[in-house]
């Protein structure tokens, strides 16, 4: 079976990874790396994907979701909520201690929420060496992988069309003039 370039997802989202540098652990500050391609997506069932990586490669998530009509993301990291930092629980939201993103508003996310305002890179690593954010806070390494929970927008909120626009450059969410790769480039620190 050919490979995707992304994983769709219900509704018309779909989640990107991108391959990317690995920012270097040494306490430094540094833009957002590249993209470097996206990587290759094999479905495994209707609700299940691999995708191939070396070990302590590094990646980040594109989002995309109709324009017209929002969804709510959340992205768990073997069993943590990358966006909160929190054990992941895909069956609610939490509005008090952010656990989601609204795409297609929040474009991309580049790691897992470290806490004081630092982001962890995704890295592969090896289940079972203690090296992964889940092996790190509870201690076990059972989830493991990349989980994904959607939450569509409350029927009639939102048209299931696309309305119909006269004048498009009023739909720019973004700075439509600056290229891809400048709307990115927001400084991260790394996280030792």
């Amino acid at each position: 079976m050919t490979p995707l370039d992304r994983i769709p997802l219900p509704g018309g989202c779909t989640v990107t990874l991108h391959r990317t540098l690995r920012i270097p652990d040494d306490g430094g500050d540094y833009p957002l790396p590249p993209s470097l391609g996206s990587m290759a997506v094999h479905r495994v069932d209707e609700r299940e994907f691999v995708v191939p990586m070396r070990r302590a490669e590094a990646l980040w998530l594109e989002f995309d979701a109709p324009w017209w009509k929002p969804h709510v993301l959340k992205v768990g990291v073997g069993g943590v909520d990358a966006i909160s930092g929190e054990p992941f629980d895909p069956a609610t939201l939490n509005a008090d201690a952010q656990d989601y993103v609204v795409i297609p508003e929040q474009p991309w996310l580049d790691g897992i929420n470290a806490g004081d305002g630092f982001v962890r890179q995704f890295v592969a690593v090896a289940l079972g060496e203690g090296l992964s954010v889940e092996g790190q806070l509870s201690g076990a390494e059972d989830v493991g992988g990349l989980q994904l929970a959607l939450f569509a927008p409350r029927p009639g909120r939102f048209p299931d069309e696309p309305p119909v626009v006269e004048d498009y450059d009023d739909l720019c969410v973004m700075d439509c003039a600056a290229p891809a790769a400048a709307q990115r480039s927001r400084s991260r620190r790394p996280l030792s």
